[in-house]
């Protein structure tokens, strides 16, 4: 709702909006079926009083701009590519894998399950939904059909042909039942739900039986599990520079974790991309409840839990966190440049200079040849050293002549179109993935993919997008990042 804000005070009209609330609105109602007139005064956790702040907002968005709305109010949506935190994803997997599922109160909690096909339907009705007198309209998107968790359990046991293993628990914070009434949706919008839970179970262990057999699917269905994202509301399909605030772990280049847990830290470059108005994102592991002082409609700030990436050096996670963080968004941003924090500074927009979408652009001046050789082969015989799985053609190791004539590339500043820097992500973790994880191996790794992954006329590497290392030459026409 924040990008709608953003877009009324930019002068774009928005005459209408779609939006997803939640049957947990409804909290502690004890009347059954919960219809859209009910009195929601009673929630039952936090999650429900957000989704119900959610509506209220959007009725102030009506009253304040003339801004009509309608939010659906989702009842236990389930079903191939569910959310893997829900009940019918964890009940599957566990009885799948013969380990302990916790269920709550017995297993006698009512939910009105509702299969994704019948959803997705109910919202493209509304989506063409229009009240003549406009404000906010809420609808019910359920199976009007609620039914005991033990039922949910026993019909995954049919498909799987396994017993669950159960332990029972007292809950805290849940709803007793959830039960739509579809009566408005199905007289406004045509919706009716035709999917019983014994059909989509059905159809959900048949999908996931799948999914366990492809082990790929569960590195791509888990990328970005363990981010949280505050702000950026108003960055989506735009190009983004970003970033990473990491401290938890010992920074090879900067040991002083005092240092790196100040503000401070990358206060330059977060003044500097917003003075340009251009769109950032700041990786972190540390700012918990003060993300929201730094995030706003184009600063996005992502919580990344590093537990999920081994023990590797902060300078070589980085290249995973961006990689997996891009292939988890819906809408992708046209193009990227990742950059250091601490010692970079943004003069200029870079996506003016960075046209090609074919081309690598990276932040940098020609250093001295002499030292450039010599600085290379030590960065490369390091990381052929560490190499713990050789692999052939692309990420060989054990010769790298092929690369001593080019010039160095810094990965301080490196970006292009999102499907260069995917490919160019893709091939850097596949090889740091080759490496002992707790050794810096960037350096080497990107000289070693850069120049053996592109062409050497795809690499721009210099003028007009320069970073002057250690120079802070900002009255040039040329510089477009300061860098150290």
């Amino acid at each position: 709702m924040e990008e709608i804000l953003w877009q009324k005070r930019t002068g774009v009209a928005v005459p209408h909006l779609t939006f997803a609330s939640s049957s947990s609105v409804y909290g502690l109602n004890t009347k059954i079926p919960f219809a859209e007139t009910d009195l929601l005064d009673r929630p039952a956790n936090f999650y429900g009083a957000t989704k119900l702040m959610d509506e209220i907002i959007a009725l102030t968005y009506f009253n304040l701009w003339n801004i009509s709305s309608v939010g659906l109010r989702f009842f236990t949506v389930y079903g191939p590519w569910g959310r893997p935190d829900m009940s019918p994803f964890i009940f599957t997997q566990r009885i799948a894998k013969g380990q302990y599922l916790t269920i709550f109160d017995e297993g006698k909690m009512l939910r009105d399950f509702t299969y994704v096909d019948d959803v997705v339907l109910g919202i493209q009705a509304a989506m063409q939904y229009r009240r003549c007198e406009g404000g906010f309209q809420p609808f019910n998107l359920g199976n009007n059909q609620p039914l005991l968790v033990s039922e949910l359990v026993r019909y995954i046991e049919l498909e799987l042909n396994k017993t669950a293993k159960v332990k029972y628990a007292v809950s805290h914070g849940e709803m007793p039942v959830t039960y739509a009434s579809i009566d408005l949706a199905k007289q406004q919008l045509g919706y009716s739900p035709t999917t019983s839970l014994q059909q989509g179970i059905k159809q959900f262990v048949a999908w996931y039986q799948w999914w366990e057999a492809h082990p790929a699917n569960e590195k791509f269905y888990n990328r970005g599990g363990n981010f949280t994202t505050v702000g950026g509301s108003s960055c989506l399909g735009r190009p983004v520079i970003m970033t990473t605030w990491f401290f938890s772990r010992n920074d090879p280049q900067r040991p002083n974790v005092a240092t790196r847990r100040d503000s401070k830290y990358i206060s330059s470059w977060y003044s500097s991309v917003k003075k340009l108005g251009l769109c950032g994102v700041v990786f972190h592991d540390h700012l918990d409840g003060r993300a929201t002082e730094f995030a706003s409609v184009t600063m996005e700030i992502v919580y990344v839990d590093l537990n999920s990436y081994r023990s590797r050096s902060l300078n070589d996670v980085r290249f995973f966190v961006y990689r997996d963080y891009l292939a988890r968004k819906k809408i992708q941003p046209p193009k990227v440049f990742m950059t250091d924090g601490a010692d970079v500074v943004v003069v200029q927009d870079p996506f003016r200079h960075a046209s090609s979408e074919e081309c690598l652009y990276i932040g940098g001046i020609k250093p001295n040849p002499n030292r450039n050789n010599k600085w290379i082969k030590s960065k490369l015989q390091q990381i052929k050293l560490r190499t713990v799985k050789p692999r052939a053609g692309l990420l060989d190791t054990q010769s790298y002549d092929d690369i001593l004539d080019f010039d160095t590339v810094n990965a301080g500043v490196i970006g292009g179109s999102i499907s260069v820097v995917e490919r160019l992500l893709d091939h850097i973790t596949a090889m740091l993935d080759t490496i002992e994880p707790g050794y810096n191996a960037n350096m080497g790794v990107v000289n070693l993919v850069v120049w053996r992954l592109f062409p050497k006329q795809a690499v721009r590497n210099g003028p007009p997008l320069v970073s002057r290392f250690f120079q802070y030459e900002t009255g040039r026409a040329d510089v477009v990042f300061i860098h150290k």
